[in-house]
């Protein structure tokens, strides 16, 4: 999309379960991200994530799972081409790791991404999404 002047998006959805939502997408691409809102892997919650590449080449995007004490639990590359996007669920993202409410997620890229985390209810109750913050 092309425009001549600064252009937003944003998403909105809906649930089987009559529920809404919508979200602002991100605009301008960060090399250190942070994803602050994690639901635990124990719960009836899910958390997914979104990470597009505006770039025009192939990109690796490093996700660390990390502690509220500021350790890496875990950690994942992956490569995201050229005018791309990447989406997965947590729990099959970092399937060996459990995911705890206070965790957050860091995602490192150099150009960088644009990265929007999404959580809902397995029974599809409702949803809720942010968008990633700068990590400096």
């Amino acid at each position: 999309i092309t425009a001549p002047s600064s252009i937003m998006g944003i998403d909105v959805y809906g649930t089987y379960s009559e529920g809404i939502c919508g979200f602002s997408l991100p605009t301008k691409a960060l090399t250190t991200s942070i994803l602050p809102d994690i639901r635990p892997s124990a719960g009836s919650d899910w958390t997914g994530i979104s990470i597009t590449n505006p770039n025009n080449q192939s990109v690796s995007v490093k996700v660390e799972l990390v502690r509220s004490d500021g350790n890496v639990a875990t950690s994942k590359t992956v490569s995201v081409g050229a005018l791309c996007k990447y989406k997965a669920v947590l729990t099959d993202f970092f399937d060996s790791a459990p995911l705890y409410e206070t965790d957050y997620l860091r995602v490192s890229a150099n150009p960088g991404v644009l990265a929007v985390e999404v959580s809902g209810s397995h029974n599809n109750s409702w949803m809720t999404s942010i968008c990633a913050c700068s990590a400096y």
